[in-house]
């Protein structure tokens, strides 16, 4: 039976993936808007990019099933998924003077990869940690607590941010918050 830390500290994970989801969806599309592409071809490329999960999230869950490694069958994805992950989200939230509709599919591509890299492996060990039902249950419900709570922090942010600096214009809450 994992303990309480334990526990908290294995769905940490979950935590800031939700976290990178919401920006990812609410902020990126307008940003890339206002880089000059328009909403319609950003619409495109995010649903060109989701649509590759239909491929990969398959493909990487066979391969995690058979894996067999001295670090465990999860361990691995897990290592490798979280710098591709990080790659891809900064060269997604981070891009340059000059933006095109590749640079975007292929920066999607590397942040979608990882996530799925991670996600699954992630979820597959938890559902592996312990042969018994209400521990796996107490599991996964830890797994859900905390990305619930990466939601919620994110969504709270711009809130604290505007009752702490009620007088800041947008420039400046920008600043505070990134």
């Amino acid at each position: 039976m994992l303990s309480n830390s334990r526990l908290a500290i294995f769905s940490a994970p979950a935590f800031s993936l939700t976290a990178l989801g919401l920006p990812l969806i609410v902020i990126l599309p307008p940003l890339y808007a206002e880089l000059g592409l328009s909403l319609t071809v950003v619409g495109a490329v995010f649903m060109t990019a989701r649509f590759f999960d239909v491929f990969t999230d398959p493909l990487f869950g066979v391969m995690g099933d058979k894996a067999r490694t001295r670090w465990g069958r999860r361990k691995p994805a897990i290592v490798v998924g979280i710098p591709v992950l990080l790659l891809g989200s900064y060269r997604v939230f981070i891009p340059g003077e000059i933006v095109s509709e590749t640079d975007l599919l292929v920066s999607l591509l590397t942040l979608y990869l990882g996530w799925t890299l991670l996600t699954l492996a992630h979820t597959a060990w938890a559902s592996e940690i312990s042969s018994d039902y209400d521990q796996r249950s107490r599991i996964m419900s830890a797994l859900q607590f905390s990305g619930l709570l990466g939601a919620v922090v994110v969504l709270a942010v711009p809130a604290v941010v505007d009752a702490l600096y009620p007088e800041a214009d947008m420039r400046m809450r920008s600043k505070i918050m990134g």
